[in-house]
């Protein structure tokens, strides 16, 4: 069901309003799976500009603090089959933020936090997936590329965090979970 996330938010992309691609990210270390110079591009659905009030830009930008500040505490995010309730709740609270009129004026703020959280959902999925392959104890599927695809997305999260972070300045980007040994 996780998995089917960011197919789900591709093709409602693609519905609503054309949609938005933003292309950022690399891996770090490639497998066989992903190309090393592979590059990371998201749909982020997200309505375009509201043409006219009322906003709810006050409403979003305080849901969107209380978010990052939730994630961004400077700690390993949460995630894996023990942490299935915080993917939940962020992506519920993903797609209440993506159903807000944001004005013109803060739209592209907006946007950008979007694009964090889309690509933090994406980190919790692959490594939801990284987890449940790993514990498979198979020497065929241990995986690596699901891993990959969470750091891919980790250290996209991260060039958006350098975009925004001036916007939390009391919050510290979370670290990407380790590999399991």
């Amino acid at each position: 069901m996780r998995q089917c996330f960011i197919l789900i938010c591709f093709l409602m992309v693609t519905l609503i309003a054309g949609g938005i691609t933003i292309v950022s990210g690399e891996i770090i270390d490639g497998s066989s799976a992903i190309p090393k110079s592979y590059k990371l591009e998201v749909d982020i659905m997200f309505a375009p500009p509201a043409q006219s009030p009322p906003y709810d830009d006050d409403s979003f930008f305080s849901l969107a603090n209380e978010t990052i500040h939730n994630l961004c505490n400077g700690k390993e995010l949460a995630v894996g089959k023990s942490n299935i309730m915080a993917f939940d709740s962020l992506e519920d609270r993903y797609y209440k933020m993506v159903r807000m009129k944001v004005s013109q004026e803060r739209h592209a703020e907006a946007e950008n936090v979007m694009t964090f959280i889309s690509y933090t959902l994406s980190v919790m999925d692959f490594y939801n997936t990284y987890e449940k392959d790993w514990e498979k104890d198979s020497p065929v599927i241990d995986g690596m590329a699901a891993y990959n695809w969470a750091t891919a997305y980790y250290n996209g999260a991260v060039k958006i965090w350098d975009t925004i972070s001036t916007q939390y300045p009391d919050a510290v980007m979370y670290k990407m979970p380790p590999k399991k040994v």
